[in-house]
C-alpha cells in the first residue's frame, strides 16, 4: 500500500507541474516530417514540419500545379509555439504578412483541435495522424465550408 500511494503522489507530482515551452511543443513532435497527398478535391498539397535547434515546431505548406511538386501555387509557413502559457498554431498566408494565431483547444497523444473564431476561414483546424497518414480538417466561415486533406508521410526528415 505505501508503494502505491508513492507512486500516485510521484505520478499527480508530474501530472501537476507546469509544462516549459520545450516539453509542450515535444508533444507535437509526431507531425516532423514531409507530408503530401491531396485535397479532397483533388487538389496536391504538402506539409514539412521540422523541429529547430530552440525546440520550436516550425513548417510550410503548400499546394502543388504537378507530380514534381516543384510549381507551387500557394505557399504559407506554419508553428507551434508557446505564447503566454498557451500553445499557438501559427500561420503566415504571406511572405511578409502579419500572423493569424489559432488556440490550440483540444489535443490527444496525435490529434489536436485550434480555433480562432475571428478568422473568415477556417474558422477551426483539425489535424488527425494514424498511422503514415495525416488527416486535417479546415472548417467553419461561409456556409460552415469544410475542406479535408489526406496526406502520407513520405520521409521524416527534421527529426533529431
Amino acid at each position: 500500500m505505501l508503494q502505491f500511494l508513492a507512486i500516485l503522489g510521484i505520478s499527480l507530482t508530474l501530472l501537476l507541474q507546469p509544462q516549459t515551452p520545450d516539453n509542450a511543443v515535444r508533444d507535437y513532435d509526431w507531425l516532423v516530417g514531409n507530408w503530401c497527398g491531396k485535397t479532397d478535391g483533388g487538389q496536391g498539397f504538402c506539409e514539412q514540419w521540422k523541429k529547430r535547434s530552440d525546440g520550436q515546431l516550425t513548417g510550410q505548406g503548400y499546394f502543388f500545379m504537378n507530380e514534381s511538386k516543384k510549381d507551387t501555387s500557394f505557399q504559407e509557413r506554419l508553428a507551434l509555439i508557446m505564447v503566454n502559457d498557451q500553445m499557438l498554431y501559427r500561420v503566415w498566408l504571406k511572405k511578409d504578412s502579419a500572423p493569424v494565431d489559432f488556440l490550440v483547444k483540444s489535443k490527444s497523444n496525435e490529434a489536436f483541435v485550434c480555433e480562432n473564431e475571428k478568422n473568415d476561414f477556417p474558422k477551426s483546424i483539425h489535424y488527425r495522424k494514424s498511422g503514415k497518414n495525416l488527416y486535417i480538417l479546415l472548417k467553419g466561415g461561409p456556409q460552415d465550408k469544410e475542406i479535408n486533406f489526406t496526406l502520407s508521410l513520405t520521409d521524416e526528415k527534421g527529426k533529431n
